[in-house]
């Protein structure tokens, strides 16, 4: 279903993140894996547009999402600056992408020796406790995939 585009890779650690929820186990996690390695870190943060951008673009507009792309950078880098200074030694590459997050991450992680992802911890004995991120990527990454717990 999800396959690799042939883009580069590097052997980098990826970590996915979702900065709508408290990250900061699965951010020290992966670097933590990445140090381990001796390799760097990739961090991928993925979101969807609001419902307005589809709204505006099914009417056939042209939109300029730039100042939405930025905000997403800024979040991400001001996310990552305290895990960079507590761990000069891991080399951090951050991506902020648009769109299906399972697909972004399988194919960032093609050639990772291990993708980091985070499930929110869920109380209830019952039901489901993997996302459909979680889901997806165990099911179609090529590398180890570790599944980090938070809050």
């Amino acid at each position: 279903m999800f396959r690799p585009t042939g883009a580069p890779h590097s052997s980098d650690v990826v970590a996915g993140i979702d900065l709508t929820h408290s990250c900061d186990e699965v951010i020290e996690f992966a670097f933590e894996a990445a140090l381990v390695r001796g390799v760097g870190l990739h961090v991928v943060h993925g979101y969807t547009l609001p419902s307005s951008y589809a709204i505006a673009a099914g009417g056939g507009t042209l939109i300029d999402d730039s100042g939405l792309v930025r905000e997403r950078e800024y979040a991400l880098s001001t996310v990552l600056e305290p895990w960079r200074e507590k761990s000069p030694a891991v080399a951090v590459r951050a991506s902020s992408v648009s769109g299906q997050a399972v697909a972004h991450l399988v194919e960032a992680a093609a050639d990772a020796p291990m993708l980091v992802i985070g499930r929110r911890e869920r109380t209830s004995l019952l039901g489901v406790h993997l996302g459909p991120v979680a889901h997806g990527v165990i099911h179609h990454a090529a590398c180890p995939v570790a599944v980090v717990p938070h809050a």
